[in-house]
């Protein structure tokens, strides 16, 4: 069952060029090969931690923008995972509905 579902996600992967042709890759490979493959800068977590520190300690941050957090930095990347199935199965965004403003 797992050796199906990897087959399945190497598969729909390579169809996107997540992955670079090689020879009968193992499903171990193809899987790693999809979670490293990144389009940004790369960040240490170190960075990453300090960037984070320093938006949550801003002395001016109000209560909403201590809930959103960082919803408006990850909602792009979110979008643009899910639009295949969106538009598959018909579903408009809030911003395509108008719902934004």
């Amino acid at each position: 069952m797992l050796a199906a579902a990897l087959r399945r996600c190497t598969a729909a992967a390579a169809a996107r060029g997540f992955l670079h042709p090689v020879s009968a890759p193992s499903p171990a490979a193809a899987v790693q090969s999809i979670r490293c493959y990144s389009h940004g800068s790369h960040e240490t977590d170190e960075e990453f931690d300090a960037r984070w520190v320093t938006y949550f300690n801003k002395p001016d941050i109000d209560a909403w923008e201590l809930r959103k957090g960082p919803h408006k930095e990850i909602y792009p990347y979110v979008i643009q995972e899910l639009r295949p199935t969106l538009n598959e199965l018909g579903i408009s965004t809030p911003e395509e509905l108008g719902l934004d403003k």
